[in-house]
Parts: structure tokens; C-alpha cells; sequence
């Protein structure tokens, strides 16, 4: 079992102290949670305590276990708070602790992933039935991994990547759908903060992007039930900051539609001449916005090469709008490519005002047919789609 690097957590605020320390506070002497450490196969070990923060994972405090492997920590939480016990072999077990609450931790330390168990509010079942499967399938998803090393050099790679490849897409989607089912059955648990941010691989399980009406069904269910909790504040702020975003991209989806007037911009072309989309108004335009990075690109080529052979003289005219940033590679690319259609770049790459100019995603390459009279024909069509619009000429 090995941690997850990626693991993103959230803002807690606490005091933190263990065994006999000297608190100031008689609240918190009232108010512990206790943690009754039970392992097997742990005599006499040092067990780590961390706190999580947004940055980073931080060792606050330790324990050693007695002869049988048995301990009491005694923690006081401002609020419910997520740390980690993190034993020698750097396994570690996950924990929401709250105030005045009795914990109960068992596992067996020659197999923690698959025997800890953690009794004390519905917070701790869940992680201990979700983080029991996800150290199982992480272990799987490695032994995959190191299948596929194994025949890196040999004649049978590529059987094996295409086998490994299809059951680690398996893996994921049935490690996603058991998620899922957890987060969807109980959205107002403060587990789920955990559970939303792990990995599967170097997949992550959840995306905000992807999985949106799943990220606003917790935020609203936790923030009903937990609206001063700091890590539910700092999630509300992420999941509202997402709906901003996603409301711009609704208007410029709407303003850049079918029907609407194309955004005019200046660019130079590959030779430093300075082109401008209303240059072209007795046109019909197809713009391929495109980088040198994305896999889609070279797909589309010779696609893309048909057409503009087909269609060049019937008032048509291609310009590829290249959002890189390295000068070199994109002249390079572009004469590999040996196209006859217009290049042209800003350079700026994740800078460019085009981004949002044209409501550009992160998957490239997107495409808008523009008319001659400058209103747009379509927005984002696909391969097929600008051919049967161009066809109908």
C-alpha cells in the first residue's frame, strides 16, 4: 500500500495535543476524543500522528504502543478534524475526529490496508469501508503496472499494454461506481471531503469539471449541516468559484453560437504577416484551434487535407490557429505537416486572449465554421459535421 501524493485536503484549525500536556483550556480537558488503539503485530511500535492541511501533511505528534500493541491517545479538536496514524512500514489509517467522541482502531499491522476498522461515528465507517477498497485496488492498479514494466522490452508489449490497459479501465470504473454509490447515499458526510480526492493510478477518481452535480450535491449537503466548518467553508468556496467559472462558459457558449456574429482578432502567420478574420468576409472560414501537445491534432490531419483539397475553390479557407508558446516547435511542426492552409499563433498559449475570445477548452482541437457574411455556422462540429455543412455549398 503506498500514499496517495495527490491527496487534496482541506483547511483545519486546531489544537492539537496528546497524553498528559498541559491545556489551558477546561473545555477541551472535558471535550477529547479518545482513540483506543488495538493492533495485532504492532508490539512496542511508534505510531506517527500527522495532521492534514491544504499543503501538506504534517507530523504533529506519536505514540508507542505497549508490549500487546495497545494505546490510548487522548486529542482535543476544535472541531471535527482530519488526521492520519501513520505506522513504520508507512501505511497509515485515515480518521474524522470530533470532540467528546470514543474511537476504537484495530487492524492488523502485517496487513493494515485490508484489516483496519474504525468505530465511533458514521464519518469513521465510511472511510473505513471506502479506504479498504481503495488500498485494495491501488494495489491492484500497481501490480498492473509492474506487469506491464516487466514486458517493456520485449515482443509482447503491445498484447500486454492493450490487456493491462483494458482491465485497469475495468478497475477504474468499478472503483468509481463504488464511490459513487457511498458519496450518493450519504452526500452530508464529512468523509466524503476524503473520499472525493483519491486516485487510482494517475487517474484521479473525481474531477470537479466531470463530476459537477455530484460536487454540488455534497457542497450543499454539507454545508447545511456543517456551515462553520472550516474544511466545509474552504469546499463551498471551491465549488462556488466552479460555478462562476461555469456560468461565464454558459454566456460565451450562448454568444458564440450558431446565428451570432464571430469575435474579430489580429494574428501573425508563420511568416510574420499580421492576418485578420475580417480580411476574409467573402469566405466561408473554417478555424482549427490547435497545439502541438494534444494526440487529436495529427488524427485530424489528413481529414482536414481532403477537405481543404475539396473545398479550397469554392470560397473557402482554412486557418489554423496554433495556441502554442515556443515559436520553433510550431514552424517546425507546421512545415512537417506540409499543410497549404493558413498558421497562425499569438504565442501566448495558456495566455492567450483567444481562450476566451472563442470559450476555448483544455481538449484541442475544437473547431468553428464561420459564413461569409462573419456569423457562425457552427461551433465546435466535428469532422463529419464541417464536411456535410461544406458539401452543402
Amino acid at each position: 500500500m503506498k500514499v496517495t501524493k495527490s491527496i487534496w485536503f482541506f483547511v483545519i484549525i486546531f489544537a492539537f495535543f496528546y497524553g498528559g500536556c498541559q491545556c489551558n483550556s477546561q473545555a477541551h480537558q472535558a471535550e477529547p476524543a479518545n482513540l483506543e488503539l488495538r493492533f495485532d503485530n504492532c508490539a512496542s511500535e511508534k505510531i506517527i500522528v500527522e495532521r492534514i492541511t491544504p499543503d501538506d501533511i504534517i507530523k504533529t505528534d506519536s505514540i508507542t504502543l505497549d508490549k500487546n500493541g495497545n494505546g490510548l491517545l487522548r486529542l482535543f479538536p476544535e472541531t471535527e478534524e482530519f488526521v492520519l496514524l501513520r505506522f513504520p512500514s508507512n501505511d497509515f489509517i485515515p480518521l474524522v475526529i470530533s470532540k467528546n467522541t470514543l474511537f476504537k482502531v484495530t487492524a492488523d499491522c502485517h496487513n493494515i490496508g485490508q484489516t483496519f476498522n474504525i468505530e465511533g461515528n458514521t464519518e469513521a465507517e465510511a472511510l473505513t469501508v471506502y479506504f479498504r477498497r481503495l488500498f485494495r485496488d491501488m494495489a491492484v492498479s500497481d501490480s498492473l503496472g509492474e506487469r506491464l514494466r516487466m514486458y517493456k522490452e520485449t515482443s509482447q508489449f503491445s498484447a500486454v499494454q492493450q490487456e493491462v490497459m483494458t482491465q485497469y479501465e475495468l478497475l477504474y470504473a468499478q472503483h468509481k461506481q463504488f464511490a459513487f454509490s457511498l458519496l450518493d447515499a450519504a452526500p452530508d458526510n464529512l468523509a466524503n471531503l476524503l473520499i472525493l480526492n483519491q486516485n487510482i493510478g494517475n487517474q484521479r477518481v473525481f474531477e470537479m469539471q466531470t463530476d459537477t452535480s455530484l460536487y454540488f450535491l455534497i457542497d450543499r449537503s454539507l454545508f447545511g449541516r456543517f456551515p462553520e466548518n472550516p474544511h466545509v467553508v474552504k469546499f463551498h468556496e471551491e465549488v462556488s468559484t466552479h460555478k462562476q467559472e461555469l456560468a461565464i462558459k454558459q454566456l460565451a457558449a450562448q454568444r458564440l453560437a450558431p446565428g451570432n456574429k464571430a469575435p474579430d482578432f489580429s494574428l501573425p502567420d508563420i511568416s510574420g504577416r499580421w492576418l485578420s478574420l475580417s480580411d476574409f468576409q467573402d469566405k466561408t472560414v473554417l478555424l482549427s484551434f490547435w497545439a502541438s501537445w494534444e494526440n487529436g491534432t495529427p488524427n485530424n490531419l489528413e481529414m482536414l487535407k481532403i477537405m481543404y483539397d475539396d473545398y479550397k475553390d469554392k470560397g473557402v479557407e482554412f486557418i489554423a490557429v496554433s495556441m502554442d508558446n515556443d515559436e520553433t516547435i510550431w514552424k517546425n511542426i507546421v512545415r512537417q505537416q506540409k499543410t497549404k492552409w493558413l498558421n497562425v499563433s499569438d504565442l501566448k498559449s495558456s495566455a492567450s486572449p483567444l481562450i476566451q475570445l472563442y470559450n476555448l477548452p483544455e481538449k484541442l482541437p475544437v473547431y468553428y465554421l464561420i459564413g461569409k457574411d462573419g456569423v457562425i455556422l457552427a461551433q465546435y462540429p466535428s469532422m463529419m459535421e464541417i464536411d456535410e455543412i461544406l458539401y452543402s455549398f
